[in-house]
């Protein structure tokens, strides 16, 4: 009996496991095109990637990637509208990814950039006809796929200081900018989405979104989450990245080094030189003396 009993419990385990895994099927269309390794590398990520993505489902996903090779096929697929920095397009409605391969197949970029756009889709997915505010979906997919934040984070900086910076309520219309405020977006974005999980004591992201879900409101589920609105979030964040994202940021950066070393060396050739024509017009004058 003991032994039926202990059965019974890990087939209720095995049960409840394959229900509340996510597992996201793949299926890629080339277009009548040879991609090599790219189904296999992008397969590798997925693992990571559901378990960075925090959305349990009770059933399987299958998301369709559609690749394109020109700007011409790929406005073609997807439309207009997209701006011309846009090289990968979601569509929650029907599952689908669609994009522009500027590079190659087996990049870091072209593999980060499909599990974006497929991040895109799993957290419309979960909340469904919720609008969800653009930082927010951007800064979730950033996240979700595993992008690197090195970067953004000295183009945040750099923006602070020069009073560049793109405020998250004023993020909705980023397919209207042009590609150096559209980064400085999607920096925003990202840093805006670490700083609020930092704020869940789990880091556990599902904990907000089920929040939002249950609520049926993003507003609300934020404030149940957080307890605090939206726009006081603003505030908070506006004043928070300040502090975060400093000019002393800047020196981890070596082109920002290699600037000083070059305006250093420019400097000390310069004094070297003056001192130079000094001492050869003090020679000339003792010896016309």
């Amino acid at each position: 009996m003991q032994k039926f009993l202990s059965f019974l419990i890990i087939i209720s385990i095995l049960v409840i496991s394959n229900v509340s895994l996510c597992s996201i099927h793949i299926i890629v269309d080339t277009r009548n095109r040879e991609v090599p390794n790219y189904e296999e590398s992008l397969k590798d990520l997925v693992d990571e990637f559901e378990e960075r993505l925090q959305l349990k489902k009770s059933r399987n996903d299958t998301v369709k990637v559609v690749l394109t090779y020109s700007r011409e096929e790929f406005n073609q697929v997807v439309g207009n509208g997209i701006p011309d920095w846009g090289a990968g397009v979601a569509n929650p409605v029907n599952n689908t990814v669609y994009l522009l391969l500027t590079e190659s197949t087996r990049s870091v970029a072209t593999l980060e950039l499909t599990i974006h756009e497929i991040a895109h889709i799993m957290l419309h997915k979960a909340l469904g006809d919720i609008h969800i505010p653009r930082w927010f979906d951007e800064g979730y997919a950033q996240w979700a796929s595993g992008e690197s934040f090195f970067e953004k984070s000295h183009d945040l900086a750099l923006a602070n200081l020069l009073g560049n910076n793109v405020p998250l309520r004023d993020l909705e219309p980023v397919n209207s900018f042009d590609k150096y405020r559209a980064n400085l977006a999607y920096a925003e974005s990202r840093a805006a989405f670490e700083y609020l999980i930092e704020r869940i004591d789990s880091k556990d992201v599902s904990i907000l979104i089920n929040q939002i879900a249950k609520a049926k409101s993003f507003e609300q589920g934020f404030y149940n989450t957080f307890g605090m609105t939206l726009d006081e979030f603003y505030s908070v964040w506006s004043e928070e990245r300040v502090s975060r994202y400093n000019w002393y940021i800047l020196f981890a950066d070596w082109r920002i080094w290699f600037i000083f070393i070059a305006v250093f060396f420019i400097i000390v050739g310069t004094i070297k030189i003056i001192k130079h024509r000094k001492k050869k017009s003090q020679e000339d004058i003792v010896e016309e003396v």
